[in-house]
């Protein structure tokens, strides 16, 4: 598209029906839609539609716009319109052409004439006739008034207005957009005085092939004379051919002149001055194929030649005035702006003769078709998209053409390229999909300055191949993000992509060129961004050199997954320093085979240096992938042991062979007469056929006569053959017999060619693809040959152990056979080799696995975990060191699913460390049977039911036996606490002794279908058993449960008894070894720790036995009744829970049995089968030792740990090795309704009494206590701030908990501090959120801190407020200290939460950061001001800018100073140095490098200083009592008052006098008053804030005295200097009446601090000063002024506001113009810890004293308050004044805000 005119755009207005001239049918359609609004729209460019044109479109015939005046302004052309529209309605009815005809031959004046009497002519009618007259206009000679609406006449072909002339003159302009949409318009006549075309006169004249000026119309645009070429006036013109600009170099042609005109085919432009040539002139002008340009031409405009030549047959040519050689711009030109010649199709163009040359604008040649270019040598700037997208096959760059944009050549055709040596950046996006560029064609000189390959760099360069062009590079230091991705391409024949042999798709290629196969890097690179070489399908080998350090994330990864892609990349050499290798590096790199460094590398092993401290996540995830070869076929037979070799024998057969346990080949010799087919072995005695082993045979080398192959002609065999040829670069995979082809070659060989196996070197040979008969054995089936590719073994040295190995970062390699753990390891993350491992394709080696096959956990893992080695089906774990454990001795947790679906495992052993087992942490460990076992028995209903389920298989594997999961020892599981659901579900275990360990809950699913499972024995800890925890246990004998645990449904379920048609009834045991004895508290009871028993689980009656001493039994509960009185007072209660159906057995006993007697219960369980009426019954009998005695307390054990506040802020509550502490803030729910604190007594049934008690109920009181059960509850709420401790007793024993009342923080306020961390913690810098962490570096030194503060409201106290509190989420990691220091250990992947909570509110804050080895420290903010917090300056002055760049370390601290508004005001170099210009202001900001940080937007006011001082009063006089007021002016010819010069100037004026005994001095902004005192001459002197003076000097009358010493009485001063007419003592004097006004002699201040004159103010605080004048008669007023408001302002009422830390000077003034000044000093909040008063110890009655207060430190910001116990004895004010008011002695306290007071005794006598 070319603008707003593309080919489509063209070719649509020429197909477009504009005028259908014959039916009246069209003219309403087209009137009703607006025609000349749609006209407008196709042929002007966007912005340049005429608003007149849009309002005047006519609408439809009935309702349309009537022809007048409102659009045809001259009365004459109305009325020649309105007989011409006539005529056209007349026509549009009739069809008959013959009036029309005749007005076309008459002048204007001459129709008029003939029909302007003619009411058939002359009568209204709509603007569409109009529009619609096709017929010829001929003004003759006729004189208007305005040309305006003469354009109406749209379809009028021929218009002749050379004789027109305007009753103001002649024409000499066409109005703007005249003639716009003027379709039918093909020549039109100006008289020769026209000199300028208006803006859109001409523009969608789509008709218009002629115009002329001053004569006779000829083919053509003819404006030699015109001087002015309007903003699109021949736009959208499509049939004008040629253009004739004539000579004058001053001609001015407007933007989009000739927008559009496609039939344009030369140009010869006369201007040199480029600024006359507007930009867009020729866009779009697709047969513009010759231009000519003049010499002195400075620049080629934007967009003047876009899309010119698009539609031509030849390219555009260039010319230079009077120069004949073609193809050259003027010399003159410098740049070529933007779009000049986007889109358009170019010959050779040479512009070495540009020597000016030094630039070539955005989009410049975007999307150009050029043959042939050469650049100037002088071209220093591309700008972004120069050649984006162009037909340009080469380029040289010159050496000076360094400063490139972005996307200078992407998308283009380039396919060589010469860079010069210069050129130290290749910028983002340069050759982005170049898809012809080939590596070996870029070209760089030797010694080359590039530093930096730019993000996208060379993105899509699909036949890139190579990047040879890097070697020899020496200053090459980044390949950034990007840069080389998606240099691949997958072919596509049709609609489909085409496949190889191996189903994978096949790469584009291009001659001896194709995808991106090899990179090898310098040593010199040493940073590579991420996705720099991803999805590169076709990549085989990498080279990273030494420089690189760090794969960064997605460096090598490719998106799709799996072999249809076909991912080639098999070795890699890493540098030895490599560090890390980060998220998704080598994803999906199927055939990643080697990787290694120096000496190390090694076919199809992965070794690292020992430098490497982390792996990502996912980083080699995928490394795997599994193919079957199409056509491949693999023969099955056994050979005898000692008839097969490894090495070559004679009389043995080379065969190529898929080995038993691997999806590989590899080549054996066998002995032919040892084979035999697998019909023959299966009637072998087994005894025989452990002589045989199985082979799988691919292929066999024959021997043929070289006679013996012919032509695919002559007749004979074909037979398919195996070349040993493999597009692979690693030995590992060259026995695969594979091409890349997708058809196997041939051979074929005349009719009856023997082919021998045995060795002949006198023969040909090849490995012929087995057939039946090469084979020469029967009935052996073929199958398809599968192989598996990827990584096989991968070593990892012990320094990853610190940071650890990423989540998923070897899942789905199931290639993988071993892999070495890093010693020290902590944690196997999720899913980190889940996958790896796979069950064999073939057929043949049915339940056979390979893949990763032994794992040794190292002894410091504390974690698996969730998936981590699921699916691994081929995996072993063995206790290598005889330790007693199969996963080290560390390991705390194994996850969900860790092991899952792992059938090769048989035998695991659980360290003593175990302390839980995920969700299917083992499940699905073996093989389902494939036929389901069923069994039928009816229900409840006695429907009949079918159960099926699947047995498990023992032992299967075809070539490898295996036994699935049978064995595991629990026995030194001690601390295992937790198993999940389905934990060991589908395995084929035996036993389940888990009696050692802690467990506390077997959850549903726990042992299910584990249909070996024989004998299970509980944990005594084991409380709750879930239903159907054992399912489908087909062999269970013995099953031993804890009678204490609860049994929740059928926990047993499957088909166990003779009721389900199998004779299976396990013996249940219900064990309470644990709890044989039992003590009843006197007078109390005990309920026995059975639970097993419920509604499904009892059968029948229970019985409960007392047996004494003596052997006699005694009945306590008996046919489900108790027995009354029991046995001396014991006795038995049965119950049960209504919720949960459980039974329970409560002992009570009222006397005492000191001993031990026996109490027996006796009952039988039941188990239902499945869901039947038959039921698993077993008997079961149990003893207790049963004492009633008293019940001592022998533990209290306090906490508020329970309680739901607390639970969810749990800083609330600690207990440490001092105590247990409880804060409780001043607001919320824990204040309103308390907190419940629990005392648990021990033993639960103690016999004696608990008290509670606060040891200061005015802070903390407690509510009434509950005992129950053991446990003693009680809620405390606060009444107040302080500390309460709370002491609960029972009998001997206590236990207390301080309780602290805190004030709530109104929120918390954030700073940080050391070099590592940023000024704050944003979106921007990261640390905000988990997904996007703060990347902190690692080994700090602990020299940064995270500081949270609490702010709290107006009413805090200053002592009573909740502190922060910091934990780390990992401290292994990251350490915090309870100031918020922080101190980080080892670089990690794990993202570490720093948190800081408020103790007692819970309010917190969150930080996530990131331990990284080697962190670039990134600015993450920026914060900008004056030098010392200046925001003003004066013009011309200059003022430093300051940044503060957080964080301090940060990697790259410059920033760009900019003004963002205000720049007509000041300028600011790149250090930050403003230099103003004039008065205004300025808003400052500065950017990072790298533009992505902003700093705040800074404003600084700049003054406009004062260069002089005026005072205009001559020899001005003041009597004695009266004023003398001169005011300020701006007139510089004013006789009175005073200037300042400039009169802009911000400056204000400090009047002074020498004599203040003779005058009184006082100002504002506006005035001086100056007031007579005493007769004599006072030197008035005024100096601006700019310290220019100027002086006056004042005479002082005395009364009666006039100026020349004469007497005067009666007069007054009306206060400008002129005499008034008042009587003496009464005139008026302005702003006082003489005689009136007493002055203040004197001024004392007062203020709520030690020291009045010199307060020191905290930050964001304010203070109120008194000021008090002498005498109290005194008519003066106070004025307030902050000498640095920018420190401290102050108020009209002299309120102090401290703003920023500082010194300011308040000054305060009388009327009169005394004079004071107080020192404020800002600073941040000091505390008091000291007040100290100097005061009188007696005081007299009716006399005042002031406190002499000073505060220790000095530095104190704190304001004092004073308060007496008894005013009425001595009072005393807010500033400290005392005033003794009867006899007494009253105490006066002092204190200061932060709460440190001091008392004072004073008597009043």
């Amino acid at each position: 598209m070319y603008g707003v005119f593309s080919h489509k755009g063209y070719k649509a207005r020429k197909k477009g029906d504009y005028m259908k001239k014959n039916t009246k049918q069209w003219l309403r359609k087209a009137a009703s839609v607006g025609l000349a609004f749609s006209l407008v729209l196709a042929s002007v460019p966007a912005g340049i539609i005429p608003a007149r044109v849009v309002q005047a479109a006519p609408g439809n015939l009935e309702t349309g716009s009537i022809l007048s005046a409102q659009y045809v302004k001259d009365p004459t052309v109305l009325k020649y319109y309105t007989i011409l529209a006539n005529a056209q309605e007349k026509y549009t009815d009739t069809e008959d052409p013959t009036v029309i005809e005749e007005l076309s031959r008459l002048t204007a004046s001459q129709v008029i004439d003939q029909y302007g009497s003619n009411s058939d002519y002359t009568g209204s009618v709509y603007m569409a006739y109009l529009n619609a007259y096709a017929g010829d206009i001929d003004f003759g000679d006729l004189t208007i008034t305005s040309m305006e609406g003469i354009g109406w006449a749209r379809k009028a072909k021929n218009m002749n207005l050379e004789g027109l002339k305007l009753t103001s003159g002649e024409i000499t302009e066409i109005p703007d957009s005249e003639f716009n949409a003027c379709t039918g318009l093909e020549q039109i006549t100006f008289p020769e005085t026209l000199k300028k075309i208006g803006k859109n006169a001409f523009s969608g004249c789509t008709s218009l092939k002629s115009l002329s000026v001053g004569k006779a119309a000829v083919m053509g645009i003819k404006l030699q004379n015109v001087g002015e070429i309007g903003e699109a006036a021949f736009s959208g013109c499509t049939s004008v051919e040629n253009v004739e600009l004539g000579d004058s170099e001053d001609k001015v042609m407007g933007s989009y002149a000739f927008t559009g005109c496609t039939s344009l085919k030369a140009i010869d432009i006369p201007m040199k001055d480029a600024d006359k040539i507007g930009a867009s002139a020729f866009e779009g002008c697709t047969k513009l194929t010759e231009v000519t340009l003049k010499e002195g031409i400075q620049y080629i405009s934007s967009a003047l030649f876009k899309g010119c030549a698009a539609e031509a047959e030849n390219g555009m040519t260039f010319r230079v005035k009077g120069d004949n050689t073609s193809n050259i711009l003027p010399k003159s030109v410098q740049v070529i702006r933007s779009n000049a010649f986007q889109e358009a199709k170019l010959d050779k163009i040479d512009l070495t003769n540009c020597d000016k040359m030094t630039e070539i604008g955005d989009y410049g040649f975007a999307l150009a078709a050029i043959a042939e270019i050469k650049l100037p040598e002088n071209l220093k700037k591309l700008d972004d998209y120069a050649f984006q997208g162009a037909v340009l096959t080469s380029i040289d760059i010159p050496s000076n053409c360094t400063e490139w944009g972005a996307s200078v050549f992407s998308q283009s055709s380039l396919t060589k390229i010469s860079l010069p040596k210069t050129l130290e950046v290749i910028p983002q996006r340069s050759f982005r999909q170049c898809e012809f560029l080939m590596g070996d064609n870029i070209q760089i000189e030797d010694g080359s300055n590039l530093e930096t390959i730019g993000e996208n760099a060379f993105e899509g360069c699909i036949l890139l191949a190579n990047t040879n062009f890097l070697k020899g590079l020496t200053k090459l230091r980044a390949i950034k993000a990007g840069a080389f991705q998606k240099c691949s391409s997958f072919f596509k024949r049709g609609t489909s992509y085409t496949q190889d042999i191996y189903g994978s798709y096949r790469l584009r290629h291009g001659g001896d060129y194709g995808p991106l196969e090899t990179v090898e890097l310098p040593d010199c690179v040493t940073e590579l961004g991420e996705q720099a070489f991803a999805d590169n399908y076709g990549l085989k080998t990498v080279d990273l050199g030494e420089g690189i350090e760090s794969i960064p994330e997605k460096a090598f990864y490719n998106a799709n997954a799996g072999n249809v892609y076909g991912a080639k990349l098999e070795k890699v050499i890493v540098s030895s320093k490599l560090t890390s290798i980060g998220k998704y590096a080598f994803q999906n790199q199927t055939r990643l085979n080697t990787i290694g460094y120096g000496d190390t590398v090694k076919n199809g092993t992965a070794q690292f240096p020992s430098t490497l401290g982390e792996v990502g996540d996912y980083a080699f995830a995928g490394c795997a992938t599994e193919a079957t070869v199409n056509g491949y076929t693999v023969y099955p037979f056994y050979v005898k042991k000692a008839g097969m070799s490894d090495t070559e024998k004679d009389g043995y057969a080379e065969y190529a062979v898929v080995e038993e346990d691997k999806s590989s080949t590899k080549t054996v010799y066998i002995a032919e007469d040892d084979r035999i087919s697998s019909l023959d072995y299966a009637g072998l005695s087994e005894t025989e056929q452990l002589q045989y082993t199985k082979v799988l045979a691919v292929a066999v080398r024959c021997y043929y006569k070289a006679a013996d192959v012919v032509e695919n002609s002559v007749s004979g065999t074909t037979y398919k053959v195996a070349d040993e040829y493999l597009d692979t670069t690693t030995d590992a995979y060259k026995t695969y017999y594979y091409r890349q082809e997708s058809t196997q070659p041939t051979l074929r060989l005349k009719s009856g060619t023997t082919l021998e196996k045995n060795k002949d070197s006198s023969m040909e040979s090849q490995m012929f693809m087995l057939t039946t008969s090469i084979l020469g054995l029967q009935s052996s089936t073929a199958g398809s040959v599968t192989y598996a590719f990827g990584l096989q073994k991968v070593i990892l040295p012990d320094s990853v152990a610190a940071r650890g190995i990423g989540a998923h970062a070897f899942e789905n390699c199931f290639n993988l056979t071993t892999v070495r753990l890093p010693k020290g390891l902590k944690e196997i993350k999720e899913y980190t080799f889940s996958g790896c491992g796979k069950k064999f394709a073939d057929n043949q080696k049915a339940d056979d696995f390979y893949g990763l096959r032994t794992a040794v956990i190292p002894d410091t893992v504390t974690s698996i975990g969730k998936n981590a080695f699921s699916k691994c089906y081929n995996l072993v774990l063995t206790d290598e060191k005889g330790m007693g454990s199969t996963f080290g001795l560390s390991v705390q947790t194994i996850g969900d699913y860790a092991f899952d679906n792992c059938p090769s495992l048989e035998e695991i052993i659980f360290p003593s460390s175990l302390t839980t087992i995920g969700n299917n942490a083992f499940s699905n460990s073996t093989i389902k049977e494939k036929v389901q076992t069923s069994v039928t028995y009816q229900n409840t209903s006695g429907k009949e039911i079918k159960y099926t389920y699947y047995r498990n298989r023992k032992p299967y594997g075809t070539y490898s036996s295996k036994t699935g999961l049978t064995s595991i020892d629990f026995d030194r599981a001690i601390r295992l606490e937790s198993i999940g659901t389905n934990a060991f579900q589908n395995t084929n275990v035996v036993k389940a002794d888990m009696s050692k360990t802690k467990i506390q809950k077997l959850p549903t699913g726990a042992f299910s279908g584990c249909t070996y499972l024989a004998n299970v024995k509980v944990s005594d800890t084991t409380e709750d058993i879930a239903s159907k925890v054992f399912v489908d246990n087909e062999d269970l004998k013995n099953i031993n449960i804890p009678l204490a645990a609860t049994l929740n449904g059928q926990a047993i379920y499957g088909s166990y008894g003779t009721t389900a048609g199998k004779d299976i009834n396990p013996t249940l045991q219900f064990d309470n070894s644990a709890n044989t004895s039992v003590t009843v508290p006197i007078q109390g009871s005990v309920t026995l720790p059975i639970r097993v028993l419920n509604s499904d689980t009892l059968n029948g009656v229970p019985t409960v036995t007392l047996i004494d001493n003596e052997g006699t039994s005694h009945a306590l509960y008996k046919d489900g009744q108790s027995v009354e009185g029991g046995y001396k007072g014991l006795t038995v209660k049965a119950s049960q829970d209504e919720k949960t159906g459980v039974y329970s057995f409560t002992l009570s006993g009222t006397s005492y049995i000191k001993e031990a007697v026996k109490v027996r219960v006796e009952f039988q369980s039941k188990f239902r089968v499945l869901e039947s009426n038959g039921f698993m019954i077993n008997s079961h009998t149990v003893d207790y030792a049963v004492r009633v005695v008293d019940m001592p307390t022998e533990a209290v054990d306090i906490s508020a740990a329970e309680d739901t506040v607390v639970k969810n802020k749990p800083t609330m509550y600690e207990e440490t090795s001092g105590g247990k502490i409880l804060y409780i803030p001043s607001t919320g729910q824990a204040a309103t309704s308390g907190i419940q604190v629990k005392a648990v007594l021990t033993p639960y049934n103690t016999t004696e009494g608990v008290t509670w008690e606060s040891s200061d109920p005015s802070v903390v009181t407690i509510g009434e206590p509950v005992t129950k059960d053991g446990v003693s509850t009680a809620t405390i709420k606060r009444a107040a701030n302080g500390k309460a401790t709370i002491t609960v007793t029972s009998g001997s024993k206590t236990d207390r908990l301080d309780v602290y009342c805190q004030t709530a923080a109104k929120s918390l306020k954030v700073t940080t501090v050391g070099d590592n961390l940023p000024g704050e913690f944003s979106s921007a810098s990261g640390g905000t959120s988990k997904g996007s962490p703060y990347m902190i570096k690692a080994d700090n030194g602990g020299k940064d801190a995270i500081r949270v503060t609490p702010e709290f409201d107006s009413s805090y106290d200053g002592v009573s407020g909740e502190k922060v509190v910091y934990t780390s989420s990992n401290p292994d990691i990251i350490e915090v200290d309870n100031t918020g220091k922080i101190t980080t250990k080892g670089a990690s992947d794990e993202v570490v939460t720093i948190t800081a909570t408020a103790q007692a509110s819970g309010q917190k804050k969150d930080f996530f950061l990131k331990v990284q080895s080697d962190v670039t420290l990134s600015v993450s903010t920026i914060t900008i001001c004056g030098k010392n917090g200046a925001n003003t300056v004066g013009a011309g002055s200059t003022l430093q800018m300051e940044a503060d760049v957080r964080p301090a370390a940060a990697t790259n601290k410059k920033v760009t100073w900019s003004i963002t508004s205000g720049a007509a005001y000041g300028s600011i170099d790149e250090n930050g140095l403003l230099t103003a210009k004039d008065k205004g202001s300025i808003q400052i900001q500065a950017v990072s490098e790298n533009g992505k940080i902003k700093s705040n937007k800074y404003i600084v006011k700049v003054t406009m200083p004062s260069s002089e001082l005026k005072i205009y009063n001559t020899n001005p006089t003041v009597k004695v009592g009266s004023e003398l007021r001169i005011n300020k002016t701006t007139s510089k010819t004013a006789s009175t008052g005073f200037i300042i010069l400039p009169t802009n100037s911000d400056d204000t004026v400090t009047w002074t006098t020498d004599r203040p005994d003779l005058v009184n001095v006082s100002y504002d902004t506006s005035k001086v008053v100056i007031k007579g005192l005493a007769a004599g001459k006072a030197t008035i002197t005024g100096t601006t804030t700019s310290g220019v003076k100027a002086s006056v000097e004042v005479t002082v009358l005395g009364q009666g005295q006039s100026a020349d010493g004469s007497s005067q009485n009666g007069s007054g001063n009306n206060g400008n200097g002129s005499n008034g007419n008042g009587s003496n003592g009464n005139g008026s004097n302005g702003a006082y009446s003489n005689g009136s006004q007493i002055p203040a002699t004197g001024i004392r201040i007062f203020a709520k601090k030690p020291n009045a004159k010199k307060m020191r103010v905290a930050k964001g605080s304010s203070t109120k000063v008194k000021v008090v004048l002498t005498p109290a008669s005194t008519t003066d007023k106070v004025t307030y002024r902050s000498l640095k408001n920018a420190v401290a302002t102050v108020s009209a009422s002299g309120v102090i506001k401290a703003k920023k830390n500082g010194t300011a000077k308040i000054e305060i003034t009388t009327t009169s113009g005394r004079r004071q000044v107080i020192t404020v000093i800002v600073s941040k909040k000091v505390k008091a810890k000291k007040v100290k008063v100097k005061a009188p110890k007696t005081m007299k009655r009716k006399k005042t004293a002031t406190l002499k207060v000073s505060l220790a430190p000095a530095k104190s910001t704190d304001t004092l308050s004073f308060k007496s116990s008894k005013s009425s004895v001595v009072k005393v004010d807010g500033y400290g004044v005392l005033t003794a008011k009867k006899k007494g002695t009253a105490k006066i306290t002092v204190k200061a805000s932060s709460g440190k007071k001091k008392v004072i005794k004073i008597k009043v006598k």
